[in-house]
């Protein structure tokens, strides 16, 4: 009878049974669900259990989905089994209820709510949470290095264990960049890194409850520039080449890239994108962006966020957590010092801008993204306008600690309901505003304003501070439930407690696979933009000294490259690591071979050779670096120009980076034009007929105004050897412009190779022709310039050299 079902369950005040016997009872048909309370009603000692089984009933109608017939049919169709499996070694077991699998992660036979993959996130989170310690969910607030060292043959250490098993750790980064790879095991880096979480999964798995481990970590596929570039992944421009590309296909595309990669190794959340708008161009961080321009960054962002969460392929449960950061938006840092220091904490809106700012993640939002970092900053200028963040006043701290922006803004006005997430170390250094009060709070009342502020989980701080907190009685258990509910759903959402296994050997063929690989190499010569491609001594016309080849040939039968007439083509090539001719290997080693671009003449061709030295080049590629910014910040703005002295107090390591990058196009410049020694001795050009052509890495937008223009002097200072002329000093640059270079291009993080490719216009993509990419953002003219402009608004800069979306073909 199917009462019975319920018999034993009721008398025994089994919870759990009844759950399961519930879910079961639920598929069954309405008409025998009646016929079995009719039995009910005629059994005199079940009536006063009449009332209980009609709730039972109602909840498994109502609550429970799949309970009527023709939902039942439904809900049949549509269930997908997923792949459960626990770890070898692990003494948790796979359960069958229903002809379904399910992992018994409480090890008790029988089927929680918690367990239960047929259930929506949050229902399974709320169960979970009813049966764990307060420890248990403070392990779960912090998210850090807590996985330690990860040996060659990819076990953990006593760290690592002991932050899993006494401190419930659950939550955790890894760097990437720190991986061994002088390991003795003979496994790739990728392989590695799987086995290890393996072992972590299986370790998480044995433990009471068998909660999993979710490993994140920063974005990595950047060919440089990030705090976590790896050389085990498929190597990607920075996203402001994907910028410069602006190809959402191609985003979505990387965004799966990285997906897949990160899925091989056990990562299933990164702590990416950047959503912000790199509207202050002296920002250290714009690499990191999709520009400038408002539209495209959305865009962009949206793309690449479908593409980690597989938005269109099946959900979360196929793929990683996106981090949309840094809310509501860093880029308009004040001066650019980045809100890392104490001297960029604030963000400015000179230009009444800030809703601008908060389309993109609008979008993001909309578009589903799992997890929220608020940025670090105070925001100056009342930039709310009608948000509705009508506490700000009294609140006025960075985004983490102020419920206007958080509850207010985020949650309430544009309506995100995932997992907030600190950026590092904002309980333990950068609670910018809370340090400025008479009584500076204590680090457990900083995570109090955090949490009421509504975020989650802190970044890098300890999870024992939250304890620490928890136990003096500042934070509360209704404190530590609200923050690990919304953790844990995030958790099951990605389905690891189903599966976070994954098959270490794939790993090694996945993770920066020829696909992959490839794709990423061809991303690089995309996103490099072409500026400039003339002579430079004239106004208008001449020849194109881009591609370099030993066959074009211009109006009067000369072979165009061949500038000095001896019958070669002579390229001085300066690259970031290779010549002209791969000496060693590279990166794309494996799958394109060497390379050479020398070549012999043919009945219509002249050689292509490599020059000895710049006085006997015809061409020189000179591939330089902008001056960057400074990740933590300084204590004033860092000049995009290559030689200006820095404004602040702080140490400037910037400078002599951008100076290497001045001599680099001066040395060049004073062979084709002469220039007076530091003895006041005339020394003439060795080479008048070298043909200059500049690729600079776009970490900022450098100025680079007076290498397209030229140089009213190169001389060395009087008494000075070896030194150069100041290059930021308006004065110097030409008004006629007929001194500059030859041929200027932008990369965003690629190869020598890929650069080689660009440069003599071969190995083409199919349907795309080199220098289609366009700037996304604008090069200023001068310092002066950048201080003038306003932080919040892009491309409103006086008269910039190239204006966001130049570039040209060949």
């Amino acid at each position: 009878m199917v009462v019975e079902r319920f018999l034993i369950p009721v008398f025994l005040h089994e919870r759990k049974l009844i759950y399961q016997q519930v879910m079961r009872f639920k598929r069954e048909s309405c008409i025998r669900m009646r016929t079995a309370f009719d039995e009910i009603s005629k059994e005199g000692y079940m009536k006063r259990l009449l009332t209980f089984f009609l709730i039972v009933f109602m909840v498994s109608v109502f609550i429970f989905p799949g309970c009527s017939k023709s939902s039942n049919d439904d809900k049949k169709g549509s269930i997908e089994q997923p792949v459960i499996q626990v770890g070898d070694g692990s003494s948790k077991t796979i359960i069958t209820v229903d002809g379904l699998q399910f992992k018994d992660l409480s090890g008790d036979g029988l089927l929680d709510p918690y367990e239960d993959w047929r259930l929506s996130a949050e229902e399974r989170a709320a169960d979970l949470l009813s049966k764990m310690s307060a420890q248990q969910k403070i392990g779960l607030m912090s998210e850090t290095s807590y996985l330690s060292t990860i040996a060659d043959d990819g076990s953990y250490n006593a760290t690592a264990q002991a932050n899993i098993v006494t401190g419930h750790v659950r939550q955790g980064l890894v760097r990437l960049s720190s991986v061994d790879s002088d390991n003795n095991a003979g496994m790739p880096k990728a392989q590695i890194l799987a086995v290890f979480l393996n072992n972590i999964q299986t370790l998480c798995e044995t433990q009471s409850l068998g909660i999993p481990f979710i490993i994140t970590t920063d974005p990595s596929h950047g060919i440089d520039g990030s705090t976590n570039t790896s050389t085990m992944l498929s190597m990607w421009p920075m996203p402001l080449g994907l910028g410069a590309i602006n190809d959402t296909a191609l985003t979505k595309a990387f965004g799966a890239v990285v997906r897949k990669e990160f899925m091989a190794m056990g990562l299933r959340w990164e702590l990416g994108p950047m959503c912000d708008v790199a509207s202050e161009p002296r920002w250290q961080r714009v690499q990191n962006t999709f520009g400038e321009v408002v539209d495209d960054v959305t865009a962009h962002s949206v793309a690449i966020i479908k593409g980690f969460q597989a938005t269109d392929e099946g959900g979360l449960k196929k793929g990683i957590a996106a981090t949309m950061k840094h809310f509501p938006g860093a880029g308009p840092d004040e001066d650019g010092m980045d809100s890392h220091s104490t001297s960029g904490r604030t963000n400015v809106f000179p230009g009444n801008n800030f809703a601008a700012h908060l389309e993109s993640f609008q979008a993001a939002i909309d578009a589903g993204v799992a997890c929220v970092m608020p940025c670090y900053s105070i925001f100056r200028d009342n930039p709310w306008g009608t948000a509705g963040l009508t506490d700000y006043a009294t609140h006025p701290f960075a985004s983490s600690y102020c419920p206007g922006i958080i509850t207010g803004l985020l949650k309430n006005a544009m309506g995100f309901d995932g997992m907030v997430t600190s950026d590092w170390g904002v309980i333990g250094s950068k609670y910018w505003g809370l340090d400025q009060l008479s009584t500076v709070p204590t680090e457990s009342e900083r995570i109090k304003l955090f949490l009421d502020a509504g975020c989650h989980q802190l970044g890098q701080d300890s999870y024992t501070k939250v304890l620490t907190a928890y136990t003096a009685g500042v934070i509360t258990d209704s404190d530590l439930d609200k923050a690990a509910q919304k953790i844990l759903e995030l958790s099951f959402a990605v389905g690891i407690f189903e599966n976070p296994y994954v098959d270490s050997d794939a790993a090694a063929t996945i993770v920066r696979s020829e696909e992959n690989a490839t794709a990423g190499f061809k991303a690089q010569k995309k996103a490099i933009v072409i500026l400039r491609n003339k002579e430079h001594s004239l106004a208008s016309g001449g020849d194109k000294y881009l591609p370099i080849s030993g066959s074009r040939k211009n109006s009067s039968n000369e072979y165009i490259c061949d500038t000095n007439g001896n019958d070669q083509v002579e390229v001085w090539y300066d690259g970031i690591a290779d010549g002209l001719t791969l000496t060693g290997s590279d990166v794309m080693s494996n799958f394109l071979g060497a390379y050479d671009y020398a070549s012999s003449g043919t009945a219509s061709s002249i050689p292509v050779v490599a020059a000895d030295s710049l006085a006997t080049a015809d061409i020189a590629v000179i591939r330089i670096t902008a001056r960057p910014g400074i990740y933590m910040g300084l204590d004033a703005g860092i000049p995009l120009s290559f030689d200006k002295v820095f404004s602040g107090t702080a140490t400037d390591s910037t400078l002599a980076i951008g100076q290497a990058a001045r001599n680099k196009i001066i040395d060049a410049l004073r062979v084709r034009d002469g220039y007076t020694d530091s003895a006041g001795i005339a020394v003439a050009a060795s080479n008048s007929n070298l043909k200059i052509v500049v690729v600079m890495y776009m970490t900022r937008p450098g100025i680079v105004e007076p290498f397209v223009k030229g140089l009213t002097t190169l001389d060395e200072t009087l008494g000075t050897a070896g030194s150069y002329p100041t290059v930021s000093d308006s004065a110097n640059i030409r008004s006629d412009g007929l001194g500059g270079v030859d041929g200027l291009l932008v990369d965003f993080g690629a190869i020598d190779r890929a650069v080689l490719d660009v440069v003599f216009n071969t190995n083409q993509i199919s349907g795309y022709a080199y220098g289609t990419a366009k700037l996304p953002m604008e090069i200023p003219s001068s310092d002066g310039a950048v201080n003038a402009q306003y932080e919040d608004v892009p491309s409103d800069s006086v008269n910039p050299t190239f204006a966001v979306g130049a570039g040209m073909t060949y």
